[in-house]
């Protein structure tokens, strides 16, 4: 059985929406390459699958919630701020 991680991508209403999408496709490679399974918004749920208002929050709490019983740990990414090559790289998830 694999790893399974609740993900959130957190973003505000004025910065670039495509590091959101950089970031998503950045992390599930990077999963994909680490055998770890993702519990995140869809795309077409929030905007971009992103947190930016209470209610993309509520929604993301729900879907946690009702995945529980999968969810090992969660990790969250807001790509404006981080070093977009650092956390890409797999040995900064080992030991």
């Amino acid at each position: 059985m694999n790893t399974s991680l609740g993900v959130i991508f957190g973003n505000r209403d004025f910065f670039p929406d495509h590091l959101v999408s950089e970031a998503r496709q950045d992390i599930l490679a990077l999963f994909k390459e680490m055998n770890i399974e993702t519990v995140m918004l869809g795309e077409n749920e929030t905007k971009l699958g992103s947190v930016e208002t209470y209610a993309h929050a509520k929604a993301c709490a729900d879907l946690f919630k009702a995945n529980r019983d999968r969810i090992e740990a969660s990790s969250s990414f807001c790509p404006i701020l981080a070093m977009k090559r650092a956390w890409r790289t797999p040995s900064n998830f080992q030991g």
